[in-house]
């Protein structure tokens, strides 16, 4: 295809071909069932159950964690930003962000307008309701519940291990994402980025 051509309904969809060698179109695929013979099969399209993270959402409150301020260009790779409330010294999993990054930052001229990593995770509504908004800080957020003193924290993981915690002292948090453990250094030295926490 030339450079600066239109791109239609006609335009040639290589490598795709017909049988007989011709080359398939974007007209060849507009109906599937009929023109592909394919079809979705059953549950594809029918009207969604309520699911257990749609019940799970209805529980969840309006409030929920802001972390910002985790800077890409410290980060070799992709990473995962895990939010956790530990109470009792018990860690509770809250979520987690992945987030897609290059092993080197410094040489993308788009990736260097863009190196502020934010992840927003909801509160589950007993923890939500123990804790008032809070302005940006690196430091874990403590509050009261009945059932304890709660503190919400971030880890960041990476290759590198554990980046980034404000967890107690004591409790090792493990992310949800999986990471080759070949690929993860033990000596990764923790809290050589920030992150900031906020309670909106």
């Amino acid at each position: 295809m030339a450079p600066n051509t239109w791109l239609t309904l006609d335009t040639v969809l290589d490598p795709f071909k017909h049988a007989d060698g011709r080359p398939y179109t974007s007209k060849d695929c507009v109906n599937i069932e009929r023109q592909l013979g394919f079809t979705y099969g059953h549950g594809s399209l029918e009207p969604s159950k309520v699911t257990h993270e749609a019940a799970a959402a209805k529980i969840r409150s309006t409030r929920a964690l802001h972390i910002s301020g985790v800077n890409r260009a410290a980060i070799r790779g992709s990473f995962l930003i895990s939010a956790f409330a530990v109470i009792d010294g018990k860690p509770q999993h809250l979520g987690t962000e992945a987030v897609l990054s290059r092993w080197s930052v410094q040489g993308c001229a788009n990736c260097q307008t863009h190196l502020d990593a934010t992840a927003v995770i909801p509160l589950p509504e007993d923890i939500a309701a123990a804790l008032s908004p809070t302005p940006p800080s690196t430091k874990a957020i403590l509050a009261t519940m009945p059932s304890g003193q709660v503190h919400v924290g971030v880890v960041v993981h990476g290759r590198d291990g554990v980046l980034f915690s404000n967890l107690p002292a004591g409790v090792d948090a493990k992310s949800t994402g999986k990471l080759a453990a070949a690929s993860i250094s033990k000596n990764a030295p923790v809290n050589r980025i920030k992150a900031r926490l906020e309670i909106r």
